[in-house]
């Protein structure tokens, strides 16, 4: 009897469905500040894919010639990726200082380029 295999990309893209809607509907990101929306997609993205590393077949277990996925202190190097960069949205999330240009473009709702081609005109 053979051994069942997850299929991960499909799982993968139904995730991605999910938090794209989530995000586009739930979300009023237009009013965050630059990076926040990046961070938080690779914050939710990361802890998904990390589970789902799991659940790759272990072609040693099943007989199957070919050569394991390597393993780094018992991870595989996809999830210690992960925990890159779930730490790298963190800093876009949580650490991140909205610099000048930030600041201006979320108040006004504009550029901080069409500001200065206003003042040139007048």
């Amino acid at each position: 009897m053979g051994s069942y295999r997850y299929d991960m990309g499909l799982y993968e893209w139904l995730f991605t469905l999910v938090l794209t809607a989530s995000v586009y509907l739930g979300l009023d990101w237009q009013k965050r500040r630059h990076g926040f929306l990046t961070g938080l997609v690779a914050m939710a993205y990361t802890q998904v894919r990390f589970c789902f590393d799991f659940l790759r077949a272990d072609v040693a277990a099943m007989g199957v010639t070919g050569k394991p996925d390597t393993r780094y202190l018992h991870l595989t190097f996809a999830q210690w990726a992960c925990v890159a960069v779930f730490l790298a949205g963190a800093y876009l999330v949580f650490l991140r200082k909205p610099r000048e240009a930030d600041e201006s473009y979320t108040r006004a709702g504009s550029s901080p380029g069409e500001k200065k081609n206003k003042k040139k005109k007048k």
